[in-house]
């Protein structure tokens, strides 16, 4: 069977995958160290989709077509996708992310296949390449977001207009259906991105037949993007329409307050200093801030779940790479190039839509990273064939592997070996150590109470690190959703309330916050802490701890293992020395 899959798949196409995969499964397990509200809802909610049909709480079903319910309103049809590979699995960091390993990789084989269609298999296989070892592939197929999902499917409908012919054509409303209800931020571009591959395929590739195909795709394009945006009138995603930027929003006006208040008085004053010109201005900003080198080469973006702060989505190099693949492409390949100048023109127009918050490029920009990573590889390819010699392809080959061997173990000890320490909190590793110390602690008969200002979020922390969830107990889990009462076996979730009674000899985790700054927790002497890993600071606060204080605990979490990272697997006493601290 290898065989015949080995004669029907290309040999490059399978070092590609190979490779994809290593990067993407390489200590999922522990790396990142834990897992994001955001992407908790996906995972929990596609589990409960798998066993019931609804989300954990009974009350939404995606098949409904709607947003699910919450402040923030997300995709509609992520959680149909995820459900038969997600629910079949026990919930764990590693098998939550397999369906955006197995995406982000499928990504890379679509960037080989378009550009083996309309370029050639040499170009492919740099292509692949680039995209196997790229940062930006890399470090969301190894999290748990809806963008990648979205990605996916419009470049699935992109392959399949350059592939088919006739009615055929058709057949591409498929994946631009999926893609448009697979995450939010690229609802914008999904007219302009539709018609310029209909545009593409019809002119540069099929040479102006099947005019009549093509319109007709058009149309459901446009008839869907039009109900999408009168229904929303009707539905939880409403609320999404008030982060719309616009100029008549307040910020702006008292930026021009400001302005005004600040400038000597003349007769053009009003005319550049208003909210229509401070608008478009910020507009501007958040528009090139998506291009900026800081972000794509450097440090990447501010938002720590979304970066490593110490790296880019691009390595050093591939800045001349783009720069040559993109110029390559104007020179040979027209078409192409005003095609993916196209792409790379609307990637952030969602960015610039937004008025919540700058630090998402990564995500509502994502369009612009595949076609970046396909210039990258175009750029490569060029650079080791021309000029057309053995000996100087050879030597170009020993150096760029040499250059990006240097690239990628910067890029993986940062990731790998730095992030989990200095970026743990960012992935509520405290949430999963909590879930940790729940479950040692009842081998103690020890029932714990965790005080918090988002026990809904640890309670569901608390269910996916132990795997709580399955056929079994999601009737009973979907009851203490609706009530909002979260008690399990031994753990008990609660908000922070001046009147809580801690005289109780229960074990009590209380988050350090100002929302639970009037909760005392100074009634034991016998205070623990859970520490961020990076600073050492307090995030929980455990009174009446008759488990770790047995062992010899540090003042400050150091000497960690990777092995740690997997919180689960790791034994009590180890545990206790190295995640709970004594600072008192």
């Amino acid at each position: 069977m290898f065989n015949v899959v080995a004669k029907r798949i290309p040999f490059g196409l399978l070092v590609v995958i190979t490779i994809s995969l290593v990067f993407r499964l390489l200590w999922l397990d522990k790396v990142p160290t834990g897992i994001t509200d955001d992407e908790l809802g996906f995972v929990m909610n596609s589990k409960a989709v798998f066993l019931t049909g609804k989300d954990i709480s009974g009350v939404w079903s995606p098949y409904a077509l709607t947003p699910i319910t919450g402040a923030f309103p997300q995709a509609e049809i992520p959680y149909i996708i995820l459900a038969p590979i997600i629910g079949p699995l026990p919930l764990s960091l590693l098998t939550s992310k397999i369906p955006y390993v197995i995406l982000s990789t499928l990504i890379t084989v679509l960037l080989y296949l378009i550009t083996a269609k309309l370029i050639g298999k040499r170009e492919a296989f740099f292509v692949g390449l680039t995209g196997a070892i790229n940062p930006w592939s890399v470090f969301f197929g190894r999290t748990a977001y809806e963008a990648p999902i979205a990605i996916f499917f419009y470049l699935l409908a992109f392959y399949v207009l350059i592939r088919v012919k006739g009615w055929s054509i058709l057949y591409a409303f498929i994946p631009l259906f999926i893609a448009f209800y697979s995450y939010m931020g690229t609802k914008l571009i999904f007219i302009p991105y539709a018609c310029f591959i209909i545009l593409y395929a019809w002119y540069g590739v099929n040479h102006k037949k099947y005019t009549r195909k093509y319109g007709l795709l058009c149309a459901m394009c446009l008839i869907l993007f039009v109900y999408f945006f009168y229904s929303i009138q009707h539905q939880s995603t409403k609320t999404r329409l008030s982060e719309l930027s616009t100029p008549h929003n307040p910020a702006y006006a008292e930026d021009v307050n400001t302005e005004r208040r600040l400038s000597i008085k003349t007769p053009v004053t009003n005319l550049v200093a208003n909210k229509y010109v401070a608008w478009g201005k910020d507009s501007i900003d958040k528009y090139l801030t998506v291009f900026s080198t800081d972000i794509l080469f450097l440090n990447g973006e501010e938002r720590s779940t979304f970066s490593l702060w110490y790296h880019g989505y691009f390595y050093y190099l591939d800045f001349f790479f783009i720069i040559i693949g993109f110029c390559l492409l104007y020179a040979v390949k027209r078409p192409l190039w005003f095609l993916l100048s196209g792409f790379i023109l609307i990637a952030p127009i969602a960015t610039v839509a937004s008025n919540v918050e700058t630090g998402f490029a990564a995500l509502r920009a994502s369009l612009l990273f595949p076609f970046f990573i396909m210039l990258t590889g175009l750029g490569i390819s060029h650079i080791i064939y021309t000029p057309k010699h053995k000996i100087y392809t050879l030597l170009a080959c020993v150096v760029l592997f040499i250059a990006y061997g240097i690239h990628v173990v910067n890029f993986s000890t940062i990731y790998f070996f730095r992030n989990p320490l200095y970026n743990s909190e960012a992935y509520n590793l405290s949430s999963r150590l909590i879930s940790r110390y729940i479950k040692l602690a009842d081998a103690h008969d020890r029932i714990v109470m965790v005080i918090s200002d988002n026990p809904g979020n640890e309670f569901l922390h608390y269910l996916f690190d132990n795997n709580l969830y399955n056929r079994n107990t999601a009737a009973t889990i979907r009851e203490l959703m609706r009530q909002k009462k979260y008690e399990y076996h031994n753990a008990i979730f609660t908000h922070c309330s001046d009147d809580l009674d801690l005289s109780t000899n229960n074990t009590i985790i209380g988050k350090v916050t100002k929302q639970c700054l009037s909760v005392d927790f100074g009634i034991a002497k016998d205070n623990l802490t859970i520490s961020n890993l990076s600073d050492g600071g307090g995030i929980y606060r455990i009174v009446h701890d008759t488990m770790c204080v047995n062992y010899a605990l540090v003042t400050y979490p150091y000497g960690f293992s990777l092995s740690d990272f997997a919180v689960e697997q790791v034994p009590e006493q180890r545990f206790c020395e190295k995640f709970i601290a004594d600072i008192e």
